[in-house]
């Protein structure tokens, strides 16, 4: 954290999703992308503040 970055982001599949809102992640927005074998994955951008507001 040499260079301070205030937030983390993760694009979290479904599956991980309750993990990463157990540990503080927030949702951003439902998105998701395109395998090569054109299957839709969707996905949950997700984010988590690593300093607090003063």
């Amino acid at each position: 954290m040499e260079k301070r970055y205030p937030d983390l982001y993760v694009l979290a599949s479904l599956t991980a999703y309750p993990f990463f809102l157990r540990n503080g992640y927030q949702k951003q927005q439902e998105t998701g992308f395109w395998s090569e074998e054109r299957i839709w994955i969707p996905c949950v951008m997700m984010q988590k503040s690593l300093f607090p507001i003063r």
